[in-house]
């Protein structure tokens, strides 16, 4: 209800008022002013798309059989579970480190808010099948777009955002979830990644090679990549 989503907003402003953007903890660089402020305008904004579900659910109906269904697949695949969206925070790691490092933390602290969500606050979706609220999918998406455009700049960002929306938009012509269950699981992703992408890390992540002693040619081989976490 509003009431319940005026009062979780003022639970996070009272933390959220102690905290400066790109502040050392996660939670105070993710509920900042900022944050805040994206999460107030998008609870009221989610409570009107509430009531409005079953309309925009009807309408979805009779444009679903436009989109391809290796579309719909491919959606499916890419960004669900959360394991995949942490790989991709692996692979990052090699072109740069800080950025996969907050791929991984955005995709773990979403994953479980989720779960969290889905557990308490039990929704059907419009094919029936349980736990619709929010989209997971969608939420992981927007992990993926938003660490991209935090990091690798504006086009990859528009670009990386499109393919979130992309994913909202076939979980909900599928009728796997309804429009508001895509917008929480859209500000959800966001505001994890984000958090994550402008905290202050106090320590200095870098990979150094693991060599490995050649006795015979007194040579050292490079035999793998450490992960150093210097504090």
């Amino acid at each position: 209800s509003m009431q319940f989503l005026l009062v979780v907003i003022l639970c996070f402003s009272a933390i959220g008022s102690h905290a400066e953007e790109g502040d050392s903890n996660i939670f105070l660089s993710t509920f900042d002013t900022t944050g805040l402020l994206v999460l107030g305008t998008s609870a009221v904004a989610w409570e009107f798309i509430r009531q409005d579900d079953e309309r925009q659910q009807k309408s979805i109906r009779r444009r679903a059989d436009r989109v391809p269904s290796w579309i719909l697949d491919t959606f499916d695949d890419v960004f669900y579970p959360p394991e995949n969206i942490v790989a991709i925070g692996l692979l990052e790691m090699l072109v740069d480190v800080d950025a996969g490092r907050a791929m991984i933390e955005g995709a773990l602290l979403t994953g479980v808010t989720v779960e969290v969500l889905k557990n308490s606050y039990p929704r059907k979706r419009p094919n029936g099948a349980p736990r619709s609220f929010p989209s997971g999918h969608t939420a992981m998406a927007f992990v993926f777009g938003t660490n991209i455009a935090y990091f690798f700049g504006p086009y990859w960002g528009a670009a990386s955002l499109i393919l979130s929306a992309g994913a909202g938009y076939q979980r909900h012509v599928d009728e796997k979830h309804y429009l508001s269950d895509v917008f929480a699981g859209a500000v959800i992703g966001f505001l994890w990644a984000r958090g994550a992408a402008t905290r202050k890390v106090s320590g200095d992540y870098r990979w150094v090679p693991l060599f490995s002693q050649n006795t015979d040619t007194m040579s050292s081989e490079l035999s793998g990549l450490s992960f150093v976490y210097d504090f």
